[in-house]
């Protein structure tokens, strides 16, 4: 449980400061955040699952796994502050590309154990 406290507080902090957003933006980055929790609950269960690999490189134990959710939410909520024009396309395609991970992740077999 201690593990989903960053992403609340992110998740607490992106909903209050762009409050001036448009509605489906805000959507948007709220269904990113929901897909950054279960990738990180699943990839927590393959790195301490004998039958499962980490196939990225630079996650090798829980701290890094944090490190890297955070920093890459963090980068995608500053260009979608930063480039509001464009705003609606970053959050579709970082969903996009997030959702598919957690696919691919429970078609191979990952589940989240509370």
């Amino acid at each position: 449980m201690k593990r989903i406290i960053p992403f609340l507080i992110i998740f607490l902090i992106a909903t209050s400061v762009f409050c001036e957003w448009e509605t489906h933006d805000k959507v948007l980055l709220g269904t990113y955040l929901l897909g950054e929790t279960i990738d990180v609950l699943q990839t927590h269960e393959g790195l301490h699952n004998d039958n499962f690999s980490e196939g990225n490189p630079f996650i090798k134990d829980d701290t890094d796994l944090l490190i890297s959710a955070v920093l890459t939410t963090s980068i995608i909520i500053w260009a979608s502050n930063h480039f509001e024009g464009n705003r609606t396309a970053i959050l579709t395609g970082c969903n996009a590309v997030k959702w598919g991970f957690v696919l691919t992740n429970h078609s191979a077999g990952i589940r989240i154990n509370f």
